[in-house]
């Protein structure tokens, strides 16, 4: 159910304001978002990657590149100016449509939609470039873990894997009982978690937030065949999260 649950509900977003859907400000709420700022915006966000790629002496330009959780193009446009062929996948149609649709779309992007729980639709060891912001952090724990060992299933030896998770609520720091109750919460099963967390919001289109923990996470990499190469907080999750941003190769 999880999956088709987070699929059928970002459906009903990008029919109702697919821009705001992707970036939560408030002020963008009601179809406010200019397009041109949105897109400049992905292309900031795409900046600040190829710094840290950089920083790293890495490559910033790639042959293949995937964009996952791709929504309405925000990063996929900006990133068919460093790959020379980019596939933006996500799980919902009508914002595959509405990306596909776009006036600005560059010849050199393909949108995919994939509603599975996998990325078969891609061989092994495909691309030479993955990346994934503000995704992973709204589908179901189960699924977080599945499609961070695709992410690295698909990505080259020697390619970059960039991807975003939060780990906690902040107001987590520095509280034991608020722990406990976190941890007790995240081991009921998804689809009680996100009916939950709907009841709480008073709206079954609130935008509920999962996280793993940076050690969870690095675990997962090890097994998957990654090699972490950097690892540094950010601020996608929003204010209320610690979240972090991983760059991974194998």
């Amino acid at each position: 159910m999880g999956l088709k649950y987070t699929s059928d509900k970002w459906n009903k977003l990008a029919a109702k304001d697919p821009l705001w859907a992707v970036l939560t400000w408030e002020e963008k709420r009601g179809n406010n978002w200019q397009p041109a700022d949105f897109y400049q915006n992905g292309e900031k966000a795409v900046r600040d990657i190829l710094a840290v790629l950089a920083a790293l002496n890495l490559k910033t330009d790639f042959e293949k590149i995937l964009d996952f959780g791709c929504g309405a193009g925000r990063l996929t446009r900006a990133l068919t100016g460093v790959g020379q062929k980019v596939w933006g996948v996500d799980a919902a149609k009508e914002m595959i449509e509405f990306a596909s649709h776009d006036a600005q779309k560059p010849k050199n992007v393909e949108y995919v939609l994939n509603n599975r729980p996998d990325l078969k639709i891609f061989p092994d060891n495909y691309f030479d470039g993955v990346f994934s912001l503000i995704t992973l952090q709204h589908l179901p724990k189960k699924n977080i873990v599945k499609y961070v060992r695709e992410l690295l299933r698909v990505l080259r030896p020697g390619g970059t894997l960039v991807f975003q998770l939060p780990a906690v609520p902040r107001e987590l720091e520095n509280s034991w009982t608020k722990r406990l109750k976190y941890r007790f919460k995240n081991l009921l099963p998804d689809f009680i978690l996100m009916k939950y967390e709907a009841l709480r919001a008073q709206n079954p289109l609130f935008l509920d937030m999962h996280g793993l923990s940076v050690r969870r996470v690095k675990k997962i990499i090890r097994q998957s065949g990654g090699r972490l190469l950097n690892i540094q907080s950010d601020q996608n999750a929003g204010p209320e999260w610690l979240s972090y941003q991983y760059v991974v190769t194998k």
